[in-house]
């Protein structure tokens, strides 16, 4: 039950970008500015982190937020795992979408290989998601505002509550034992600026 109790807030997170949902300020997560209509790959990975770096903070569009909002995370179904490994892992510039065109005898190195607080990209894959255009870029949590998560009276576990006295209730009645989960939370997303989505109309 508690585990049932985590991945329905592990759903519930993920499913905002999944289904583009709005956040806080009335709009939804991805926008103009932040998503693209192509598929991730080798070319709208290039324009993604420029558009990250280019956003603006919040109520003063004469800054960028610059290195702070490089990408930390990359979200993705199953089906791109190979393909996020190969953008994130290699050392060289990566010239095609396969591990065979990748040019290792270039000095040119590859810029998503690590984002530049020394921090390489961390891939989650979502395994519950099956459309592969279902892809996203975060940044770093502890630089810009992305997702905050808040529990009633700080508790972060789920608690679980047995009903099994056999002089009362269920058990008494009728030999049952009820069991019960109790994990209340909200789930904000602070800011659009922290995210990239990608296969977004």
């Amino acid at each position: 039950l508690k585990e049932a109790a985590v991945e329905t807030l592990y759903q519930d997170v993920f499913n905002v970008m999944a289904n583009n949902s709005n956040i806080g300020d009335g709009s939804a997560l991805f926008r103009s500015g932040n998503k693209t209509s192509s598929a991730f790959g080798k070319a709208t990975l290039n324009a993604a982190r420029l558009a990250m770096r280019q956003q603006s903070p919040y109520g003063d569009t004469t800054k960028k937020l610059g290195a702070k909002n490089l990408p930390r995370f990359c979200v993705i179904p199953a089906d791109l795992e190979e393909t996020a490994e190969i953008h994130f892992g290699s050392k060289s510039k990566v010239t095609s979408e396969t591990t065979t065109t990748i040019d290792y005898s270039t000095v040119t190195p590859n810029i998503h290989e690590q984002n530049r607080g020394g921090r390489k990209v961390e891939i989650i894959v979502v395994d519950y998601w099956t459309d592969a255009a279902d892809c996203a870029l975060i940044a770093d949590p502890s630089k810009v505002q992305t997702i905050e998560i808040g529990f009633i009276g700080g508790k972060e576990e789920p608690e679980l509550f047995v009903q099994d006295q056999r002089n009362v209730g269920s058990m008494f009645d009728a030999d049952k034992q009820k069991w019960k989960i109790k994990f209340p939370y909200g789930i904000c997303f602070l800011d659009h600026r922290g995210f990239y989505g990608f296969s977004r109309a």
